[in-house]
């Protein structure tokens, strides 16, 4: 089922904007950042609000929940926000820099703007983190020499400011970076993945097709040299027998009957070898899962050890290509196959605990598992939800396996 099944983006570049949050669920560092980030925006207000601290006016508590508010959602939601994210991110910026021109003395504002900067750093590309950081010094730089007489300590002011600003603007842009380049790697770790899967699929098929090239021109080569010759033989000891008396014609009898059944034993191993060589279904299943490092496979069998090989053959590849789809697309931790025997047919049933569709665009690789499984009179389900993962339920009836051969 390779192909668009699910959409999947390109490999993000390193300086693209990246999401404080992660779709399909938070991972304990997204989490972590958030709960810091929320506790450090809260301490000026909870310093503000102690008594004897120096008191700011309204606009000042204006700008400062705003920011908090922004950042909170910002930082705490799980799904795809009304807006589009650099909005809230412009809001958290814009927020802490009034914050910080309406603080006298740009004390307790320091913390916002630290905040803001680290924000930026997380979710935009680089150019709006180096813009956001010159913004800010020239912010503080205003601030310092408007609250303090002394140019110099105005600059030791600005300067420690400036430095916890660019601080988190870079902290919070190198944590994204890493971030975004593990991401690429297991992206790139999962299309590995894939293809070694695919390669493995094609070298079976190819050292398959080998094999039973081989045994069609054995067969061939026994049915039309020994098989002719044994033949034209039995004719010869057949006439032999009518011509002959006593005890040679004891012994034309005896070597007639030896050809015959020598000619019978040919004529079975041919159609031996013109058969499909047996598959060990379990052992190829088990040897599919343990071939994918990531996600898990776990692989539950019931009933289908003896299957007829073009069958064994259909379901093989079945839940290879599931696997795959799940590995390459899903994004998935953990994948459940089932192949069990229900009556007279096979049930393959694929599930994976990935991000899921909204719908299944068919590729090749779903179109060619239609095909295989339609050569036996089976049918291929595919259940995909946003969220929930994808099913692939396959069903193979015993009796087109029987019927159809070579269908691979």
């Amino acid at each position: 089922m390779t192909g668009p099944t699910r959409a999947r983006d390109d490999a993000p570049d390193a300086t693209a904007p990246a999401p404080l949050r992660r779709s399909g669920g938070r991972n304990v560092g997204g989490l972590l950042l958030a709960v810091a980030g929320t506790g450090a925006y809260l301490m000026p207000g909870m310093y503000v609000l102690t008594p004897g601290s120096p008191q700011l006016s309204g606009a000042w508590w204006v700008a400062y929940l705003v920011g908090l508010v922004l950042f909170v959602v910002l930082a705490f939601a799980e799904d795809e926000l009304r807006v589009p994210e650099v909005w809230l991110v412009g809001g958290v910026v814009l927020a802490a820099a009034v914050a910080f021109l309406l603080d006298p003395r740009g004390g307790v504002s320091g913390v916002p703007l630290s905040v803001a900067a680290a924000t930026v750093g997380l979710s935009l590309a680089r150019p709006w983190v180096v813009g956001v950081c010159v913004g800010y010094v020239a912010l503080i730089a205003v601030v310092a020499l408007r609250s303090e007489g002394s140019p110099s300590f105005a600059f030791i002011l600005t300067t420690m400011y400036a430095g916890l600003v660019v601080f988190a603007a870079v902290t919070g842009y190198s944590s994204a970076s890493e971030r975004r380049l593990r991401e690429q790697n297991a992206e790139a770790l999962a299309e590995l993945t894939a293809a070694h899967e695919e390669l493995r699929a094609a070298r079976d098929d190819l050292a398959e097709a080998s094999r039973a090239a081989e045994r069609l021109r054995i067969s061939r080569e026994l049915h039309d040299l020994v098989g002719h010759q044994l033949a034209g033989l039995a004719v010869h000891l057949e006439v032999a027998s009518h011509l002959t008396d006593g005890q040679a014609a004891v012994h034309v009898e005896a070597a007639r009957g030896a050809a015959k059944s020598l000619l019978g034993d040919v004529r079975a191993v041919v159609a031996r070898l013109r058969d499909d060589e047996p598959t060990d279904l379990v052992a190829a299943l088990a040897a599919v899962a343990d071939a994918v490092p990531h996600p898990r496979v776990v692989v539950a069998t019931e009933g289908v050890g003896n299957l007829v090989p073009g069958c064994a053959h259909v379901v093989l590849r079945c839940v290879q290509e599931g696997v795959t789809n799940a590995v390459r697309h899903a994004g998935a931790g953990r994948v459940d196959v089932l192949v069990r025997r229900s009556g007279g047919e096979v049930l393959v049933e694929v599930h994976d605990d990935g991000r899921g569709a909204d719908g299944v665009v068919e590729g090749n690789g779903l179109r060619g598992m239609r095909e295989r499984v339609d050569a036996l009179g089976g049918n291929v389900e595919v259940v995909a939800a946003a969220g929930v993962g994808l099913v692939l339920r396959v069903r193979v009836p015993l009796d087109g396996c029987a019927e159809t051969r070579d269908v691979a």
